[in-house]
């Protein structure tokens, strides 16, 4: 016969949030990293190979950051990589990647559809200068890709972060659940008299 599930703290229950975090810090740290390195070959496509070194620093970061803070528990070292996710998603991914590439594929798509000439619509949303390569496959498919990744790691910064609070507030409650040693020991001093 089946024993019957039991709900509630078990031995293992303590370890579960620390494997939680670790799953989250890494599944953000690599896609934030593969959106960095999208965006990248993105604006080098775009701009030259001058962009390349401060692309490379921005795929490099994610992970040194995440290290900082799991090796110190740092506050500065959290808010660094929040930093960072922010940056990454809402400014490349939501406004470069979707604004200047996603909605523009639509109208694209929409001008194409209606038979209107793709050359008297204006692109809908233009947040960088014209540029010759649009409608270029590879620049038009790495533009969605920013998109695409920063959504992925939106949601992973969102659990991650969910995660430490999550395991920082956990924390605060067992210290209060949990008397100081001192208080166990007055405690058993009194109880033996």
């Amino acid at each position: 016969m089946n024993s019957p599930t039991v709900y509630g703290p078990t031995a293992h229950s303590a370890v579960a949030p620390r494997r939680t975090l670790q799953f989250y810090a890494t599944a953000s740290w690599m896609s934030l990293t593969a959106t960095a390195v999208v965006v990248g070959v993105h604006h080098v496509y775009r701009e030259g190979w001058q962009l390349l070194v401060p692309f490379a620093i921005l795929a490099a970061l994610p992970y040194p950051l995440v290290r900082w803070f799991q090796a110190t528990g740092s506050p500065a070292g959290l808010g660094a990589y929040a930093l960072l996710s922010a940056v990454t998603i809402a400014g490349f991914g939501f406004v470069d990647g979707f604004l200047d590439q996603v909605t523009n594929a639509f109208v694209g798509l929409y001008t194409s559809v209606s038979g209107q000439e793709a050359d008297r619509v204006e692109r809908a949303f233009r947040v960088l200068p014209p540029t010759p390569l649009v409608g270029d496959f590879f620049y038009e498919a790495t533009g969605i890709l920013e998109f695409a990744g920063a959504v992925i790691a939106a949601y992973y910064a969102y659990r991650f972060l969910r995660a430490v609070v999550t395991q920082r507030s956990g924390a605060v409650r067992l210290r209060a659940a949990v008397p100081a040693e001192g208080e166990r020991r007055s405690r058993r001093h009194a109880s033996s008299s």
